[in-house]
């Protein structure tokens, strides 16, 4: 057995072990002053890897945004349009979708983070942008997620001409592609009212940033359209998964900074910003 495949194994035996220990304490639940952001004694015990009640006043949409902010991100408040749901909530959310397709089709990597002076990340859309702590890098983004698109949306009924990555792009960004959107998330409005937000055993994921003694928590794309629906129907927590902890005092680590994409001062800016939570950092396919 290589060592990736050890390290492998040994995450997928004693992850659950851990999670059922912290499951049975109370030691691991958050407390209040916790829950609204701030670090105290063995924090990142409780946190790590934890399945935990998460205070949307402490929390950031996928977009980076600040759920008190939602209506500064496209996906937010074109998914507030379904509240209530009416017969024109499907044409308004499809049409302010639409219309942030098509500011994003035009916008690099580098515009969406407001560096237009970084000349290598704008030299990609923005759909491949990563954050400087990511693992992945911007090339290999670039190459895999038309792919990936290609194999999401036709789950959900957008059907693809051609494997061609244009091709793909474009058939995202369309109006039908908006329409397609909504009505999914009609469909899954009315499933979480039904039978709650939890689909399956599948938790929405969630990434940890850490600043000094103070902490936010930001959507993972799994389950992010399940977060934006459970806040707004008036729910203050949202119970997720810890993927990963990203903290600014490492930021000479993170991947993106060691291979050059990013500079020091780059990294820390993109991090405040999306800390701060006022506009969105992400493309929305």
């Amino acid at each position: 057995m290589n060592n990736t495949m050890s390290v492998k194994y040994l995450k997928n035996r004693l992850l659950p072990l851990y999670r059922r220990f912290q499951r049975k304490f109370d030691f691991f639940n958050l407390s209040e002053n916790e829950a609204r952001g701030y670090c105290e004694n063995y924090f990142w015990f409780k946190i790590f890897r934890s399945q935990n009640y998460f205070n949307y006043e402490n929390g950031l949409t996928v977009g980076g945004v600040r759920f008190e902010k939602i209506d500064n991100d496209p996906l937010g408040l074109a998914i507030s349009k379904l509240f209530p749901l009416t017969q024109s909530s499907e044409k308004e959310f499809s049409e302010i979708l639409y219309k942030s397709y098509e500011l994003d089709r035009k916008m690099s990597a580098a515009q969406i983070l407001g560096l237009d002076s970084n000349h290598e990340s704008a030299k990609y859309p923005i759909w491949a942008m990563v954050y400087p702590w990511d693992g992945e890098s911007i090339n290999s983004r670039f190459e895999r997620y038309p792919n990936a698109l290609i194999n999401n949306r036709a789950t959900h009924g957008l059907h693809f001409d051609s494997s061609d990555h244009k091709h793909i792009i474009e058939k995202c960004y369309s109006f039908e592609a908006a329409k397609i959107e909504a009505k999914q998330c009609i469909q899954l409005l009315k499933n979480i009212q039904q039978y709650g937000y939890i689909d399956g055993n599948s938790l929405p994921h969630v990434l940890i940033l850490k600043k000094g003694n103070r902490w936010k928590w930001v959507m993972g794309v799994e389950g992010g359209h399940r977060s934006y629906i459970n806040h707004l129907l008036k729910n203050p927590f949202l119970f997720s998964e810890v993927i990963d902890i990203v903290d600014i005092s490492k930021v000479s680590k993170w991947k993106h900074v060691q291979n050059g994409l990013y500079t020091l001062d780059e990294a820390r800016y993109i991090f405040n910003l999306v800390f701060k939570g006022e506009v969105r950092t992400r493309g929305l396919i």
